[in-house]
């Protein structure tokens, strides 16, 4: 399918650390909503519904993220309590 924003593309590779993935996808996020703002002002309905689509499907692979990211983050404030890693 084609990406309605360059950012949102789903081909493009993601980066390597979960704090930049989470970057690229606020970017996606971003974009796709000003896209819908200006689909909207035009009145177009099929590409509006794939925006929606698409950005529906970058809020989720966000959440996995921010999870994960979320979840590192605990994990290293726990090892620092336990002394186990250098702050």
């Amino acid at each position: 399918m084609t990406p309605v924003t360059p950012a949102s593309d789903t081909r493009r590779p993601m980066p390597g650390s979960r704090i930049a993935c989470l970057d690229a996808t606020r970017d996606a996020l971003a974009s796709l909503s000003s896209e819908r703002r200006r689909l909207e002002r035009l009145g177009f309905e099929a590409p509006l519904a794939r925006c929606h689509d698409q950005t529906r499907y970058w809020q989720f692979v966000h959440g996995l993220f921010a999870v994960a990211a979320a979840s590192d983050s605990a994990s290293r404030t726990e090892r620092l309590r336990n002394g186990t890693v250098a702050p």
